[in-house]
């Protein structure tokens, strides 16, 4: 059985190697391509927590409709969301001049950020 420090090192190292590329060893277009698909595995991320968060709402919960929209929904969206990732990839090796990504981060996160303090707000 591995132990709890090499799993520790396992992600960690899945982490730190695109960054260490992204400012180490990367040219202009690596780094757009980069973009590209770490976007893709953020948004999956995000949407997967999302999603595993919902299921954990009382009123999601309990036997219903609610309950019932979510079951059924959840692994579509999962399936939606995921093929986000080789879309990404398949942009990312096939495009030559890669679409500018960088206003696509920058609105993200500023839309992000405001529906999150209208969100907590409105809580």
């Amino acid at each position: 059985m591995l132990s709890v420090p090499f799993y520790v090192g396992l992600f960690g190292s899945v982490f730190m190697a695109p960054i260490y590329r992204y400012w180490r060893k990367s040219g202009s277009v690596e780094r757009q391509q980069l973009k590209w698909v770490t976007s893709s595995l953020v948004v999956a991320l995000v949407s997967f927590l999302g999603v595993g968060a919902l299921s954990d709402v009382p009123a999601l919960s309990k036997p219903g409709i609610p309950a019932a929209l979510l079951a059924l929904s959840g692994p579509v969206a999962f399936g939606l969301v995921f093929m986000l990732v080789p879309a990404s990839i398949g942009i990312a090796v096939l495009r030559y001049r890669l679409w500018d990504i960088d206003p696509i981060i920058n609105r993200t996160l500023v839309y992000g950020a405001l529906t999150a303090t209208i969100i907590g707000l409105y809580i």
